[in-house]
């Protein structure tokens, strides 16, 4: 046979932990120290790991040792540490192997009864001492690097389990420690599965919390591996204690681990509970022990170390060729392990509710966010990926069709074409902008991309996707503990036929089931950057884990449609603008934002110069339901307070424009109480922006009778709107105001938003031409208070009936009428045959389903402009002051 590769090993286990070791078939590389070596392999030479420790020839819970020359000229050996997922700089167990491989296979002399060798390792020089018998590589005690302790008692938030105290510490490697009782379990071979996935859990927190950097080399950082211990127990030689060490890629390891036990020596010795010249018994979850002491103490960096030494013993199992077959189809290995992970009911609940509290979005953007954040994480050299996202379409057709409980195919399939955000969160609310960019979810995109020739020719090269996710959502019917069905796992397929094509390259597949959300990926055995492709997975669960914990609300440009912005507007909102809110104006409070109308513009531009103006006040006297009955003023408060609830406008407060075309916007609160009063004397109320804009004062005469004064600002309200809160404010006192609304006043806003401005513009511009403004003359004797405003009562001579005949008569309406009245007296005032006024009327004539029964400034000014004959002569000639 020709093989392309052949590489010597000697298969060896230290108390139960593999690492076999590479005596030949791989040759030195550059490098001035045993990291630069490692390192090399690393990023340049990775293929040597792969084929040892991916199936077919090899496993992840497999380590594997290469022995190299020595950079240090006082080293006997070097050896480059290779385990599934990376290169751990120096590793207890596997020091034992290769030391154990050295002699027995004379790479390096034994002397019995004892051999001294000096090891050098990516994390420095190590002395060895071993004890030999008969050729036989009895015992191996190794001198490690100085250990020492970055903290104690690290506060960690552990999503799913809470606050734990963990020690962080180097003994060769960057540790996090803690007592396994803080996480409710136990050391137990047994139980395997769960140690194993909660050290995972409480290294991504620790990870997330702390990131240790070694002070005399920067390159070895970060915390890779966690120690769940139990508590020391006293010998009469010593002290010992079982532990169970979490490794990548989410395993056990099986011996007692020799950095992690340097690791809890000088976790104790900083604890003042292991002194030097002290033995230190270290038990594995499967009862191998490795034993320890602390020979003496120095310095590294700033930190005070521990000198330690490990003793522990390694068996030869095999000798063996590992061939690489040139027409071998996996010749960087492979892995058929279920790709994916699962979450906690607790975790998956949170992660379910805490998306739309926090984002006001569908689990299913969260899933697309996560999914594209962390793959931006690993793939940090390449574009972003084509991500789509398939549903289940059963929404597409909207209210005009329910189809949620018709059998069928509905499926759709579209991009998600979105930006990557410099957070998780930032990323989710782009996604969830970005899918309802869609129309219709997306079924018109995936309709013509596969039935029209058009969408053939447009979209063609969408097929395959790069990767697409699908979320199942949860199976009620299968989580029934009295069901008639109950879901049963899919077995798995490690080969499908080679000829049948993929939708995509990746797919993901999200479900939830009995409360834990379960995902998965399926991708092709051969592609490429497997490892890579792990860690994508393993990101992906981080993400998903910390998005929502301890994180403040974001907003999108999704929840304001109305508005036209962007997201540095959008953070700009959060943080200067809510802020000046009175009152609850949390982001979670905030339920709309949207333009004010140019009738409110206006209100708000003449009051921002006088506050007095456009204020009013309406004071009505309330009636009991029946003779003898009382009115109840605290009833009556809770009505009215049920009255803000139901009408948006009475949770709206102004608010500084995020656009510079404004100068105001109006934002809608989901919690706002309306402001009641009980009082004697009634002070002034303030509408500034970010106040309230209205407030009920009720007050109770001597004899009983109730009355009530509605102060309101007219920005949210007209003529129309009094009546009808005071028809509402009747029905909730009495408990008869059901149902919601048909309409808010937004649903105005937006009605006025798609007007054609630039055709209403060359209307009036044509309307108006040649137009002037009207100025009346101010009387020079005006005395008072600039913001004083006055009223006068008008009396026409004639009774109403004869205006109604005259109007009837000529065929006008008596607001005609009234506004020929006023053009006259303004031509008298103005000297001007040419005169132009505003008249305010109604704007409740708009297609909106309710809008008689909806509160808010439905109001317009309309311009007149009216030109008299140069020889018309009103029937009148008196003088202006008359």
């Amino acid at each position: 046979m020709h093989a392309k590769r052949t590489i010597n090993v000697v298969g060896v286990h230290a108390a139960g932990e593999v690492g076999d070791v590479i005596v030949g078939g791989v040759l030195d590389v550059p490098g001035k120290t045993m990291f630069d070596k490692m390192m090399y392999f690393w990023k340049n030479a990775d293929d040597i790991r792969q084929i040892m420790l991916n199936e077919p020839r090899g496993r992840p819970s497999k380590n594997a040792n290469l022995i190299l020359p020595p950079c240090d000229p006082r080293a006997d050996a070097g050896f480059i540490i290779m385990e599934s997922e990376e290169y751990p700089p120096m590793s207890g167990s596997n020091t034992i192997c290769t030391t154990t491989v050295l002699l027995e296979t004379g790479m390096v002399k034994m002397q019995e009864p004892i051999t001294t060798l000096n090891l050098d390792t990516a994390a420095g020089l190590v002395t060895v001492s071993a004890e030999c018998e008969s050729g036989k590589c009895k015992t191996v005690a190794f001198d490690n690097v100085p250990a020492f302790v970055f903290h104690l008692d690290l506060k960690v938030e552990v999503p799913g389990i809470g606050k734990v105290l963990c020690d962080i510490v180097w003994g060769g490697m960057m540790y996090a420690i803690l007592d396994i009782s803080q996480v409710g379990l136990t050391i137990d071979s047994s139980d395997g599965e769960r140690i194993v996935e909660y050290g995972e859990r409480v290294k991504r927190a620790v990870q997330r919390t702390v990131h240790p950097i070694h002070p005399e080399n920067p390159g070895i950082n970060g915390v890779t591996n966690l120690v769940f211990t139990e508590p020391l127990q006293s010998e009469t030689s010593g002290k010992s204690a079982r532990n169970a060490t979490v490794v990548s890629p989410g395993r056990l390891d099986r011996s007692p681990c020799g950095t992690g036990t340097c690791a809890r020596m000088a976790q104790l010795y900083a604890r003042d509970e292991l002194l030097v010249g002290e033995s230190f018994r270290h038990i594995s979850p499967i009862g191998t022990e490795f034993m320890g002491t602390i020979r003496g103490t120095t310095k590294v960096g700033e930190y005070n170390a521990i000198l330690p030494t490990v003793k522990g013993s390694a068996w030869i199992t095999s000798y063996q060729q590992v061939v690489l077959d040139p027409s071998d189809p996996f010749p960087e290995g492979f892995r058929i392990q279920q790709q994916g992970f699962t979450l906690d009911e607790a975790m998956t609940e949170c992660l379910l509710t805490r998306s739309q509290d926090l984002l006001r979005s569908e689990p299913i953007e969260v899933m697309l966010g996560a999914a594209l954040h962390a793959f931006v994480r690993v793939f940090p050299d390449r574009g972003l990926p084509a991500m789509f996202n398939e549903s289940h379409g059963r929404d597409a057709l909207g209210d005009r069709c329910d189809i949620s409980q018709t059998v069928g195919w509905f499926t759709t399939m579209a991009p998600v074409a979105s930006s990557v955000g410099s957070s998780v969160l930032d990323t989710v609310r782009r996604v969830k902008d970005a899918r309802h960019q869609l129309l219709r979810g997306g079924w018109p995109y995936f309709a013509s991309r596969y039935l029209t020739p058009e969408g053939q020719a447009s979209f063609g090269g969408h097929f395959p996707m790069e990767i697409i996710l699908n979320y199942l959502g949860r199976y009620h019917i299968f989580e029934q503990v009295d069901g008639l069905f109950a879901r049963l796992p899919a077995p798995d397929l490690p080969c499908l036929y080679p000829d049948l094509k993929r939708f995509s390259l990746f797919e993901i597949l999200v479900t939830v089931d009995i409360g834990q959300l379960e995902v998965k990926f399926s991708y092709p055995r051969d592609i490429k950057h497997q490892s890579r492709i792990e860690e994508w997975i393993q990101q992906y669960r981080i993400l998903l884990e910390e998005a929502f914990t301890g994180t403040e609300p974001l907003l999108s440009l999704n929840d304001f449609p109305l508005l036209s912005m962007g997201y540095k507007d959008l953070d700009r909102l959060a943080k200067e603008i809510l802020p000046t809110i009175r009152g609850p104006a949390t982001l979670t409070n905030l339920e709309e934002l949207y333009p004010c109308t140019p009738i409110q513009s206006g209100l708000l531009v003449s009051q921002a110069r006088n506050p007095a103006y456009y204020e009013y006040a309406t004071i009505a006297e309330v009636y009991p339901p029946a003779a003898g009955q009382l009115v109840d003023a605290k009833r009556l408060a809770r009505a009215w307070q049920e009255l803000v609830r139901r009408h948006s406008i009475l949770r709206t407060v102004f608010v500084e424009s995020i656009s510079p075309d404004r100068l105001y916007d109006q934002a809608v609160l989901r919690d706002w109480n309306g402001e009641v009063m009980y009082p004697q004397d009634l002070p002034g109320i303030e509408f500034a922006p970010g106040h309230s804009l209205h407030r009920l004062a009720i007050c109770v005469a001597e004899n009983g009778a109730v009355f009530v004064r509605l102060d309101m600002n007219h920005a949210i309200s007209d003529g129309a709107s009094t009546s009808i809160l005071f028809r509402d404010l009747a029905l909730a006192y009495h408990g008869k105001l059901v149902g919601s609304p048909l309409s808010q006043y937004r649903d105005f806003v937006s009605f006025l938003l798609q007007d054609d401005k630039q055709k209403h513009l060359a209307y009036w511009v044509d309307r108006l031409s040649g137009a002037e403004p009207c100025l009346l003359p101010l009387s020079v004797h005006s005395e008072g208070p600039s913001n004083e405003i006055e009223f006068t009562r008008v009396s026409l001579p004639q009774p109403a009936s004869q205006l109604r005949t005259f109007c009837i008569r000529n065929g006008v309406t008596l607001s005609t009428l009234l506004q020929a009245a006023w053009a006259m007296v303004l031509r008298i005032y103005c000297d001007s045959d040419r005169v132009c006024f505003g008249s305010l009327v109604s704007g409740r004539d708009v297609p909106i389903d309710g809008v008689e029964n909806v509160i808010g400034p439905f109001l317009n000014i309309l311009v007149c402009q009216l030109a008299f004959d140069l020889h018309f002569s009103p029937d009148y000639h008196h003088s202006p002051t008359e």
